[in-house]
């Protein structure tokens, strides 16, 4: 789009804005679902390594030494999507077969992952609730199983997917949009609908929808790791668009989705108030009215000696640089938030004072 409507010439910068459809789970989850889930496990792994990698790159700059940060990684579920040999290449494999058939491509799956991935997959469980019971009747038990996706698990149909894996775009339609005179038209033709075909030994058929699914999604990636990203979360309050309603529950959930625990374990491992030596002095300067010779010569030298003045001033003299609550980088100070909790408590009194 940018090329279409673009004046051409010269360098240009440009902002995206990548919107993704929410992870999914309901009575009845198809073709549909499982692809949609898979941008979503997919994307959650991109934004985890991007703000891990951020963290950490950051650290390296300047300097400081952090404990390894664990967090929860999904490769396995991706993986056991769209690796080799995964969900969507088993479908792509069945669809090569004459008479394959959703049932086959089930029995397949339950084969390859009830025993390589016991904790990911399993068979549908359908208790005594009569809503499973009615979905089995309705599409057949021996088209369900369940993939324990990051948010939760999902019970998946896979009635009529190897028709829907086969309704590519037909290569004439491609052809024609190619042809077209006005440019915008003419950008589908190009990368977003190729993939690799579904090869049969030497001959070869048109790309499936998964297989151009999962190509879109590699294309994305590539993308993206030469962009500076930035997150935006989106949490809806209730499902019922009820103005001044807060539903916990539904929000729970979507916290849940949207790996918002994960992100606040990160934090809780780094360090989360980092401030440039230049903004710690403006900040924490009133704790040492009395002591005006403290904030003299290099800004990363006066921040040291205000942070031990000011730890001075505190019940037990914490030494918070060798217990590494704080650290020193090349450009910024970076605190644990306790540290700045309690700097901020000889800053208000002397603030106080200073007000009467």
């Amino acid at each position: 789009v940018n090329e279409a409507l673009g004046g051409g010439g010269g360098e240009a910068r440009t902002i995206g804005l990548l919107d993704v459809f929410g992870f999914e789970s309901f009575e009845r989850n198809g073709f549909e679902q499982l692809c949609i889930n898979y941008a979503n496990e997919v994307l959650q792994g991109w934004f985890m390594d991007a703000l891990i990698k951020r963290e950490q790159a950051e650290y390296a700059r300047e300097g400081v030494v952090c404990d390894h940060i664990e967090y929860p990684s999904n490769a396995e579920q991706v993986s056991m999507l769209g690796g080799k040999g995964g969900i969507f290449a088993l479908l792509d494999e069945e669809c090569r077969i004459p008479r394959g058939s959703d049932e086959a491509l089930v029995e397949k799956m339950h084969a390859v992952f009830e025993k390589s991935r016991p904790g990911l997959y399993s068979r549908a469980r359908f208790g005594a609730g009569a809503a499973g019971a009615a979905l089995a009747a309705e599409v057949g038990p021996e088209t369900l199983f369940c993939v324990r996706h990051y948010a939760e698990e999902v019970q998946y149909t896979a009635r009529g997917w190897l028709d829907k894996n086969r309704s590519a775009v037909r290569h004439e339609v491609t052809e024609l949009l190619a042809g077209s005179d006005y440019p915008l038209l003419s950008l589908p033709s190009g990368a977003a609908l190729e993939a690799p075909p579904l090869s049969t030994g030497q001959s070869s058929r048109a790309p499936s929808v998964s297989g151009v699914f999962r190509e879109s999604l590699r294309s994305l990636g590539a993308a993206l790791l030469v962009t500076q990203q930035h997150f935006v979360r989106c949490i809806k309050p209730n499902s019922t668009k009820t103005p001044h309603s807060l539903d916990a529950a539904y929000v729970q959930r979507q916290l849940r989705y949207l790996g918002v625990g994960a992100v606040l374990e990160i934090g809780r491992a780094g360090y989360q108030v980092k401030l440039p030596y230049a903004s710690f002095l403006g900040r924490y300067r009133c704790v040492v009215f009395d002591q005006p010779g403290l904030l003299d010569g290099p800004p990363r030298e006066a921040a040291e000696r205000l942070l031990r003045a000011a730890a001075g001033k505190l019940d037990g003299n914490p030494d918070w640089l060798a217990s590494r609550e704080a650290q020193l980088g090349t450009s910024k100070l970076f605190m644990r938030p306790a540290v700045a909790a309690a700097l901020d408590v000889p800053r208000l009194a002397a603030r106080r004072r200073a007000a009467v």
